[in-house]
């Protein structure tokens, strides 16, 4: 009996050691997913802040070919004003009359000045991000009408209000 009772005693000693040892594993099994889960929550997070990124890049993309679009219409248009120039230029050195030549001047005149209150108008709108440009680029080609500067102040008022 002896026997079997040093048996039994050293098979509770062994179940204890193997309960104690479950414990722990438990707890590192515990930890372990915690550290899982905190690990997919970080994953998440970055996922979004990476398609967030993404989104803003393919933003500031459109932005920027949207830009240069805007600036090549206004090179466009600013070298249509200069070739406006350069002809009246040349027709200055081809006249000999005084009132033409006059006429003429009055003419470069409100051209300049026209090209200035233009450049003015472009920097205010890559100022205010306004978009009607494009609007204002055919009206003025549609009119050759002097009384445009007219409208260019007042529309260069309205900007500066």
């Amino acid at each position: 009996m002896d026997l079997h009772l040093k048996k039994l005693e050293e098979f509770i000693s062994e179940n204890k050691k193997l309960y104690n040892l479950n414990i722990k594993l438990k707890e590192q099994l515990n930890q372990a997913n915690k550290k899982v889960i905190e690990l997919e929550t970080n994953v998440a997070t970055l996922d979004s802040t990476i398609y967030r990124l993404k989104k803003e890049v393919r933003n500031l993309e459109h932005d920027l070919k949207s830009k240069e679009k805007v600036i090549q219409n206004n090179i466009l248009f600013m070298k249509s004003e200069y070739k406006r120039k350069d002809i009246l230029n040349n027709k200055l050195i081809g006249s000999t009359k005084d009132t033409k030549i006059i006429e003429l001047k009055k003419e470069v005149n409100l051209l300049f000045h026209r090209n200035n209150l233009l450049c003015e108008f472009i920097k205010n709108l890559f100022d205010k991000k306004d978009l009607d440009f494009l609007l204002f680029y055919k009206l003025l080609e549609i009119s050759d009408k002097k009384n445009i500067e007219l409208f260019l102040e007042d529309y260069k008022d309205d900007l500066t209000n």
